[in-house]
């Protein structure tokens, strides 16, 4: 754990550097946790040779977000009429589930480094496919919707980014369908004189 927390502080004291472009940004935190995901990503492969995989399940968006968007419906009947009692972009967290939920460690990093490129991705599409409607039923242009939909993608890709590590103790975590790793120790292969 105190790995972990000496990880985050040197991540909240380096992204003060001043990047001046989210790509750069993006980039540069991929590269600074890639190391700590490997290890994590060994922590795993350990769980996964000592137990089986527990059957899919999936909570929607994670974050509470199905289920803040479900309250609202409840809460306004009116909202649950017109937008539903999940989020218009709830199949692309299904979708995202799937990937994690298995948690491949074979190039994991690369591998969920896809999934939630795939998820903003889904979320920006979705935005753009409700445009046109949206747009007219609410006045607003195009644009605007696309914007909505543009930001609230990049909040969930950073979100899993950092809260979808391997091994943490989120229940949303990659690989989520095997037991906890978040204090498994590592396989490392033997050398002569060890035991």
């Amino acid at each position: 754990m105190v790995r972990f927390s000496a990880f985050i502080l040197s991540i909240l004291c380096l992204s003060s550097r001043g990047l001046t472009t989210e790509a750069n940004a993006g980039d540069w935190f991929d590269e600074a946790t890639r190391e700590f995901e490997e290890q994590r990503l060994q922590q795993l492969q350990t769980v996964r040779n000592e137990s089986a995989i527990k059957a899919f399940s999936t909570d929607g968006c994670s974050g509470f977000q199905s289920q803040s968007w479900a309250a609202l419906a409840d809460l306004f009947p009116g909202f649950g009429k017109q937008f539903g009692d999940k989020p218009p972009w709830e199949n692309c967290c299904f979708i995202h589930d799937k990937a994690y939920w298995q948690g491949e460690v074979e190039d994991g990093y690369t591998k969920r480094l896809k999934a939630d490129r795939a998820l903003r991705q889904c979320i920006v599409d979705t935005g753009a496919g409700l445009a046109p409607g949206l747009s007219l039923e609410y006045k607003v242009s195009e644009l605007r919707v696309r914007q909505a939909f543009s930001i609230t993608a990049e909040s969930m890709y950073k979100a899993v980014r950092l809260g979808g590590l391997p091994c943490s103790l989120l229940s949303w975590r990659w690989g989520y369908g095997w037991d906890s790793c978040a204090f498994a120790a590592t396989d490392h292969p033997r050398t002569d004189g060890e035991r």
